[in-house]
């Protein structure tokens, strides 16, 4: 886990991202029809949030679900995962 965390802290060195740049905040809409806010539901909160989005069918994308379990493990209850699942069945479209 250090060795990807080094990894990820070299790669965002290399492309200057800035620390300071706040967020978009955006809201959306559950499945069962509740609504989350970033903001409001997470960061107001102190969790720190993890945006996972892939597509259900995505074999590279599932072979991702153990790195998140870590996460979640080394961060317990302060970190929210918020996961958008791309799927449009057939009888939806």
């Amino acid at each position: 886990m250090k060795i990807l965390t080094t990894v990820l802290i070299i790669c965002f060195g290399l492309f200057r991202l800035d620390a300071q740049n706040i967020a978009p905040d955006f809201t959306v809409t559950l499945t069962d029809g509740q609504t989350k806010s970033l903001y409001k539901d997470y960061l107001d909160k102190g969790k720190t949030v993890v945006l996972k989005l892939f597509f259900v069918d995505c074999p590279p994308c599932r072979a991702h679900a153990p790195l998140y379990q870590d996460l979640y493990e080394e961060w317990g209850q302060g970190i929210g995962p918020v996961e958008f699942f791309i799927y449009q069945p057939a009888h939806l479209i």
